[in-house]
């Protein structure tokens, strides 16, 4: 269900609003800014096709099964069909940031171990807002952190060399006013 992915007034706005403003930060130009904004609106679509035991899970993906890891991990790949097949707005670049968000810089991410300038920065920026959002956003099986906490986490993770260092001291300026 569309509510179980992120509903309609959560995670997938909140998502767009950081992307869109940490291309600016970043100097990504307005129209690289813009197809970032998409790309975090739309990069959960995918989900819809999943079935309604994944997306209220009371666990995380490593705790799942290989073949339901395989099928969530899958809302990557299935983003870009949907967004195809329903003629949604799209570019090369925002479908790209699509696939890659789940990519880490140190290759342990999905859904092709991509690493370091293999992921573009528009990835880079997708996954550092779903991350964020999805840490300080109440899910199933835990309970929302707090903005402090979540960009304590983010450079901890920068540090260990998966997220991109600078775009996480980004989007502390931007988080400056509520941290």
């Amino acid at each position: 269900s569309v509510e179980a992915a992120g509903g309609a007034l959560g995670h997938a706005p909140v998502v767009a609003a950081l992307c869109g403003a940490l291309a600016e930060l970043a100097g990504l130009g307005d129209r690289s800014a813009k197809e970032c904004f998409t790309a975090g609106y739309l990069h959960d679509i995918g989900k819809r096709s999943l079935p309604d035991f994944l997306l209220s899970r009371e666990d995380t993906a490593e705790g799942l099964p290989p073949t339901d890891q395989a099928m969530l991990r899958g809302h990557v790949v299935e983003a870009e069909r949907v967004i195809g097949e329903w003629g949604l707005p799209r570019s090369a670049e925002s479908l790209e940031a699509i696939l890659q968000h789940h990519e880490r810089l140190d290759g342990s991410g999905y859904p092709h171990a991509l690493k370091d300038k293999q992921i573009g920065v528009p990835g880079r920026i997708l996954a550092l807002a779903d991350s964020y959002d999805e840490m300080t956003s109440w899910r199933p099986h835990r309970e929302p952190v707090t903005a402090r906490a979540a960009l304590a986490e983010l450079r901890r993770e920068a540090a260990e060399g998966r997220l991109d260092g600078p775009l996480v001291e980004r989007l502390a300026v931007l988080l400056a006013p509520i941290v």
